[in-house]
């Protein structure tokens, strides 16, 4: 290698070229894959749901799921549920559909049964004829942590849609970085023509390809 090329200064630009918007999808996509499947290990390992690290299973189980469900769920990047939903078996499919409807109506809307807020009365055994009824209240009962068996099968889940979803990086990699070098250097060096960061736009709205 020359001098100067071992001294060769490696630099990035911004692509504005909606050819890449599948590619730069994918990376998202990957990066959600990974950060479910981090809560999903650490659930693992601090699975505690009635115990004094009951808060850290809860924060973590929704962490993971919400995660998860990113992956799936509508906004505006490009959809990849059928292609990694077409390959699971019956069993797979179903644990998918729980941690969705987990997310869904539990997680985001309290709507199934995993929450349970019942009201009760509350009385002496020994003076119930005499006294009655003392007090009345609210018994509260909440499914915050899925059961060990159905994270590791997450997880499994999980490493299953890397693998599809690095493949096809890949080949988006390969593709975009073929339309960059047929493109003319000055085209490309003059850069999009405003620079987009995350959190550039109020959290209300979609953001710009």
């Amino acid at each position: 290698m020359s001098g100067s090329r071992a001294m060769a200064t490696l630099t990035h630009i911004d692509l504005d070229l909606p050819e890449a918007k599948r590619y730069a999808d994918l990376a998202g996509v990957r990066f959600d894959i990974e950060q479910a499947r981090r809560f999903a290990h650490c659930l693992i390992e601090f699975h505690d749901p009635n115990g004094p690290n009951s808060d850290i299973s809860e924060s973590l189980t929704i962490s993971m799921i919400m995660s998860y469900a990113r992956i799936f769920t509508d906004g505006v990047r490009t959809k990849f549920a059928g292609e990694l939903l077409d390959q699971l078996s019956q069993e797979e499919r179903e644990l998918h559909d729980l941690f969705m409807n987990w997310r869904h109506k539990h997680i985001s809307h309290s709507v199934n049964s995993y929450e349970r807020n019942q009201p009760v009365a509350r009385y002496f055994v020994e003076t119930v004829r005499e006294q009655g009824i003392v007090q009345v209240g609210v018994r509260s009962h909440r499914i915050t942590v899925p059961g060990s068996a159905e994270t590791y099968g997450l997880i499994s889940l999980l490493d299953r849609y890397w693998h599809q979803i690095r493949a096809l990086y890949e080949e988006e990699h390969l593709r975009v970085l073929a339309i960059v070098r047929q493109r003319p250097i000055d085209e490309i060096l003059r850069g999009p023509s405003r620079s987009r960061e995350a959190g550039d736009q109020p959290i209300e709205k979609k953001r710009r390809p």
